[in-house]
């Protein structure tokens, strides 16, 4: 844990975001790919839910998203790249270094409440209605 602003940080990310499976809404149509996206902290706050039509679409936008995560480490800035480095794959090693874990892996962040180790592996469980 990290003490910052008066809060208690899982680690250095200001956010952490789980991919998952979900509902959106109700109807035959209705589960799509989620991108969930938490202030990571002792709770896990949701900060915001983004739904895409398949996999492909959502991937696609983590990989754009996620490196640019503000860190506490970096005076809330995200992880500065080196010019020559590409940012993912960047990003990737910073989180393997420090032993976290991208929401590419889908594995999901979770209150240290709901399973002690902050994570587990559900899948298809969020709803948002």
């Amino acid at each position: 844990m990290i003490k910052y602003n008066g809060e208690r940080y899982r680690d250095a990310r200001m956010y952490v975001i789980n991919l998952t499976y979900g509902k959106v809404g109700a109807g035959k149509n209705a589960s799509k790919w989620i991108l969930v996206t938490y202030r990571n902290t002792e709770r896990l706050p949701i900060v915001r839910s983004d739904p895409f039509e398949n996999k492909g679409l959502t991937i696609e936008y983590l990989k754009r998203v996620e490196p640019t995560t503000p860190l506490i480490t970096n005076d809330e800035k995200p992880l500065l790249t080196p010019e020559e480095e590409d940012g993912w794959l960047y990003w990737l090693e910073w989180l393997k270094n420090n032993n976290l874990f991208s929401a590419i892996s889908e594995k999901q962040h979770m209150p240290y409440w709901k399973d002690p180790r902050g994570y587990n592996y559900l899948t298809n469980y969020f709803e948002i209605l």
